[in-house]
């Protein structure tokens, strides 16, 4: 039997009971996302490119990946022991590239 984890902390995503989660994203204020890389999807603003945070069942660790599997940027390639800890810092790392979280989907 499959058991499905959610977080307890406050928030729009508490509701959420999926194991792979999908991370809408928008330019704030319609101007360009800045990366000092080159490394911001521009596919991830059209949907042709999904960013999920997914939770891996053996290790209860959530983690990112795309939709496509394209090549993360460094500041993704990390795990996080909750869900709202890996929302937070994606929040994080896309609001200093110009970018907001729209939505979650489950």
């Amino acid at each position: 039997m499959q058991t499905m984890y959610s977080d307890t902390a406050p928030g729009p995503e508490t509701n959420l009971r999926s194991l792979d989660r999908i991370l809408s994203l928008a330019v704030i204020d319609n101007k360009l996302a800045k990366s000092s890389t080159g490394l911001t999807d521009s596919r991830l603003f059209t949907g042709k490119q999904q960013l999920h945070i997914t939770m891996d069942p053996q290790t209860n660790l959530w983690s990112f990946r795309y939709t496509q599997n394209a090549l993360l940027p460094e500041g993704l390639q990390g795990q996080f022991t909750s869900f709202t800890k890996a929302y937070d810092h994606a929040a994080s790392y896309f609001l200093r590239r110009n970018i907001r979280i729209t939505e979650v989907k489950d």
